[in-house]
């Protein structure tokens, strides 16, 4: 049962990190994004998977 509960603190954040990833390639090949928004969205996906890691590991 932790397996389980580890397993889905990992991929919970990591899925939401690659699903603004995709998002963000999608608007920026639009081209509705400016060079700012990709910076500080960079940062937020990066956050959202190292919260993923950092869950991984405090829980395993």
């Amino acid at each position: 049962q932790t397996e389980n509960r580890n397993t889905y603190f990992a991929l919970f954040p990591s899925i939401l990190g690659i699903y603004y990833l995709i998002i963000n390639l999608i608007e920026v090949n639009i081209g509705k994004i400016n060079i700012e928004d990709i910076q500080f969205l960079t940062i937020i996906v990066l956050f959202i998977l190292s919260f993923g890691i950092y869950m991984n590991i405090i829980y395993s």
